[in-house]
């Protein structure tokens, strides 16, 4: 097997685990609790739409299907739960590592063009799919840690926090020459590509 699938799989398996450690320090009042005032439902929805997308991957792995998804599972209001599917998907993650699998996926998809809902079907590799999966997982946890901290809890450093922003801050702490952003300034225009002063 492939060392770069492996390298993928060790990280989402370190991304559940992180998820799992989130959730093991939140209560079953917070896990539920709703956020209408910030456009995001629950902990646990948040939890089982992470989920849903690593059982599209292994449930099928020469086909991926993200759109079909369970939604109001279990996962969304017990923590417990959630726990013990984190740690079911985390062993078939490993089984994976250890098999060979396939390497090309077929991936259905729907667009809408004109108006009109079109179902496409795109090629993919296990490992694109893997790593799409592991930038995935970080940004839903960096919305639960935003969710529990508005709820109260501790979050621990380093959750939900991309690995790239995490080794850029690593370097601006060592000092190892890296530029360091200047503040915005009034009058600051954001181009797309870089900021310029107006």
């Amino acid at each position: 097997m492939d060392e770069s699938r492996r390298a993928l799989i060790a990280e989402n398996i370190n991304l559940l685990s992180q998820l799992r450690t989130l959730i093991t320090q939140t209560s079953s009042s917070t896990f539920q609790r709703q956020h209408p005032d910030l456009g995001s439902g629950s902990i646990g929805e948040q939890v089982r739409h992470v989920l849903n997308h690593y059982e599209s991957l292994l449930r099928d792995c020469t086909t991926v299907d993200y759109e079909n998804r369970t939604r109001g599972s279990s996962v969304e209001t017990a923590p417990s739960f959630a726990l013990f599917r984190i740690d079911e998907i985390s062993q078939e993650l490993q089984q994976l590592a250890q098999g060979s699998g396939p390497s090309r996926v077929r991936m259905p998809e729907t667009v809408t063009i004109s108006g009109q809902k079109r179902r496409v079907h795109l090629d993919s590799t296990m490992e694109r799919e893997l790593s799409f999966l592991a930038s995935h997982t970080t940004h839903h946890l960096a919305l639960i840690r935003i969710l529990a901290t508005v709820a109260g809890s501790r979050v621990p450093s380093g959750v939900g926090i991309a690995k790239s922003t995490q080794d850029y801050r690593q370097s601006l702490d060592q000092g190892d020459g890296a530029a360091q952003p200047r503040p915005l300034a009034a009058g600051d225009v954001f181009t797309g590509r870089k900021r310029a002063s107006t």
